[in-house]
């Protein structure tokens, strides 16, 4: 999920099973890229399997961003399974005037 506030962009993911320190983000401009790893359980044999669901391994996401956010007052938190990124918006000027020389 994407959405905003009047000051910020949040940005929520699930992320059932995977660590924190398995977990990576990453912001490019306007481009925010989640990379993770969930462990497989290498405790079960796979022949005991009646059924898998559970996706395992690596994975990434890439997420434009509707408008740009200040790098540098980003804020993670991984809670109940649940990842939520939270973006300062920058309030840049939506409008620059160019002069025209003669």
């Amino acid at each position: 999920d994407v959405y905003q506030t009047p000051e910020e962009i949040i940005v929520k993911s699930t992320m059932a099973g995977v660590r924190p320190e398995n977990l990576s983000i990453s912001l490019n401009r306007d481009i925010l890229t989640i990379k993770g790893k969930r462990e497989y359980d290498k405790s079960i044999n796979d022949n005991d399997y009646f059924l898998r669901e559970c996706y395992f391994g690596s994975f990434s996401r890439t997420i434009i961003l509707p408008e740009e956010v200040n790098e540098k007052k980003m804020e993670a938190i991984l809670e109940n399974g649940v990842l939520t990124i939270i973006l300062k918006k920058t309030h840049k000027e939506q409008s620059v005037k160019v002069k025209i020389k003669e």
